[in-house]
């Protein structure tokens, strides 16, 4: 996992399913919302895989659980039996398959909507490449085009996996805006696919009230413990509401800082000195709903660091370890919902992700795929209060109105700035 910024996220992941021995999401109303019991099981998945993920890293670390299980609930419109139920748990999606549907459906909705509003740019596509002599059955397509938008293209892994490899790496570059390079690496294509399973997310916003470039300065960042690890450019702003929402507990800060359009927002938990090791063991979907609910308005006086971070992940052992352990086995794998045999398995999940943050806003772009194989204003205004994030922190971008999260990252070390 590499390093982080405040100007732009991207993120990419992919599936691929193999054998033993896209098309964006229609835009709806702006009305339709997610229920709210999706959006709590939605987040429950991203805090528990981000800790998984990060567990006791000191390094920088941007991802996307997000795209993560959007990607993998694609695979779960094929699964059936014990495989299913296993996938169902691991990614917190309903058993029943049309409220399931339904509800997939309405987030990627959501996420539309945002899009279509003007106020940033949001945009989450999904696409299946499948072998072009290999038969899918008539219901999984439908599935996956109705509720992800994602309708099969043709690729020849047998005889080209190298030429199928370069055309879904256009693809998910050409989605992220070329963000996210080389989301397939050479050698994880071969003969024995049969499927991949693609979902990208772009996201770029202004800030609702912009840094000043000239209030920018090198300052000292901080390890967990309080020792000097370094410099970084730190932003500098004084904000009001609706540009800031503030929150505190003690050893927590937490900060939400909008975007143009005030519909999505980056989510800051700056921890006390000392508190590092404790935040990233307790945060989850509870805990992140708690923390939102409890934000008012207050004028906030924000030091943040000009950041990039770009990480690369290879998912498949931090999912089995999530209890989905079953789709990555070929003799216990059922996905005959795809294609009417029992032949599939899941035989590699990658993610790529991307942020930039500075003065002006946040870009970020994210990447998955998925290998399958066979086999409140107070009356009297207070002083501002200061959030100064030179030591690390944990940052979210996330739907203000239904509260769904979209990208995770920290801060452990002194980040690398945006490129000039």
């Amino acid at each position: 996992m590499k390093t982080m910024t405040v100007r732009s996220f991207t993120t990419a992941i992919l599936v691929l399913l193999g054998a033993r021995g896209g098309a964006v999401v229609p835009q709806p109303p702006a009305e339709a919302l997610p229920p709210a019991v999706e959006i709590e099981a939605a987040n429950e998945f991203s805090a528990a895989m981000f800790r998984q993920v990060a567990g006791e890293s000191d390094e920088n670390l941007i991802l996307s659980p997000f795209s993560v299980r959007i990607a993998m609930a694609m695979v779960v419109a094929g699964a059936d039996t014990t495989t299913e139920a296993a996938l169902v748990r691991g990614l917190r999606l309903a058993e029943d398959r049309t409220e399931r549907a339904a509800r997939l459906g309405a987030l990627q909705q959501r996420v539309a909507a945002i899009g279509a509003g003007g106020g940033v740019t949001l945009e989450s596509t999904c696409r299946i490449w499948s072998q072009r002599d290999y038969e899918l059955l008539p219901d999984f397509v439908r599935s996956v085009d109705s509720v992800f938008g994602a309708t099969p293209a043709l690729a020849d892994f047998v005889r080209n996996a190298e030429g199928a490899r370069r055309e879904i790496n256009g693809w998910v570059e050409q989605r992220t805006r070329n963000r996210i390079r080389e989301l397939v690496p050479p050698g994880l294509l071969d003969a024995n696919t049969r499927l991949v399973l693609v979902n990208a997310v772009y996201f770029l916003g202004l800030w609702m009230n912009e840094f000043s470039a000239d209030k920018t300065q090198r300052a000292p960042f901080h390890d967990a413990a309080g020792r000097p690890a370094g410099e970084v450019e730190l932003m500098h702003g004084e904000f009001e509401f609706p540009a800031v929402r503030y929150a505190e507990e003690p050893g927590l800060q937490i900060c939400e800082l909008s975007y143009r359009g005030a519909e999505v927002a980056m989510l800051i938990l700056l921890p006390a000195p000392g508190q590092w090791t404790d935040l990233r063991g307790r945060v989850d979907g509870r805990s992140l709903a708690g923390w939102r609910r409890a934000l008012r308005a207050r004028k906030v006086e924000v030091y943040l660091p000009k950041l990039r971070i770009e990480s690369q992940a290879q998912l498949d052992s931090t999912l089995a370890s999530m209890g989905m352990d079953e789709v990555f086995d070929p003799n216990r794998a059922d996905l005959s919902r795809i294609s009417g045999r029992r032949e599939l398995f899941v035989s590699a999940v990658v993610h790529k992700a991307f942020v930039e943050v500075h003065e002006k806003g946040t870009e970020a772009a994210a990447a998955t795929a998925v290998a399958i194989a066979v086999a409140m204003v107070p009356a009297e205004e207070p002083p501002p209060v200061i959030v100064r994030a030179d030591r690390p922190f944990l940052f979210l971008i996330l739907d203000r109105r239904t509260g769904a999260t979209l990208f995770w990252g920290q801060v452990a070390r002194p980040p690398t700035p945006p490129k000039p």
